[in-house]
């Protein structure tokens, strides 16, 4: 698809990054975003045994379209797969764990979205089975 194109978003919300790490999985991204924007069916579509390609931004705006992926941007955003790893959910909040590749993402990102608010968009889904669960 050219870059031209509208893309489809199949989610979009404002959020919350929470601290990232890198470890032998992976780098972790911590994402808590407002409850009435992700509801139940939005939850086990997307954050149960789902890899999703995602454009994270550092702009808390959320449109119809995602921001482009780019570092030297007012707003950086990158496009990356993420593995949700867990979620939980509380009153006001769900949140996730997202993991992904170390080579998919840029340090200067994770380190500007850690602990800063953003957005999520989700373009694409694969469903997991739970085997795949137990190579981590």
């Amino acid at each position: 698809m050219s870059k031209k194109e509208k893309e489809k978003v199949l989610y979009a919300a404002p959020c919350e990054f929470l601290g990232g790490s890198f470890s032998g999985a992976g780098v972790g991204l911590g994402c808590k975003i407002p409850k009435e924007r992700c509801t139940s069916g939005t939850r086990d579509e997307y954050l149960v045994n789902c890899n999703l390609k995602v454009r994270l931004s550092m702009d808390t705006e959320v449109g119809n379209q995602p921001p482009l992926p780019g570092m030297e941007d007012e707003h950086p955003t990158i496009e990356v797969w993420v593995k949700v790893t867990q979620h939980s959910v509380t009153r006001t909040h769900v949140t996730f764990r997202m993991v992904m590749a170390e080579v998919d993402i840029e340090p200067k990102f994770l380190s500007m979205a850690s602990n800063s608010p953003g957005s999520i968009y989700v373009l694409e889904v694969k469903t997991r089975s739970s085997d795949d669960d137990d190579d981590d």
